[in-house]
């Protein structure tokens, strides 16, 4: 028989880059969806690092795009 390699890696949850406009809370408006670890969809991952900012919890992003496909 044929041995069959998974080729698609799984990513362990990385940490946002979170830069000086999230503690302003000035995030830009991209749709580019992230889902959280939280199992939350946010907008952009700015968005995700204003919510980790204030619920001081150690959000991660699971992936790109939104949580439920």
């Amino acid at each position: 028989g044929a041995a069959v390699t998974e080729t698609c890696a799984v990513v362990s949850p990385f940490q946002p880059v979170c830069g000086d406009m999230v503690e302003l809370q000035a995030c830009p408006l991209l749709h580019l969806p992230v889902c959280g670890t939280d199992g939350n969809t946010y907008a952009n991952e700015c968005q995700l690092c204003v919510q980790q900012m204030k619920t001081r919890q150690d959000i991660r992003i699971l992936k790109d795009g939104e949580c439920q496909d």
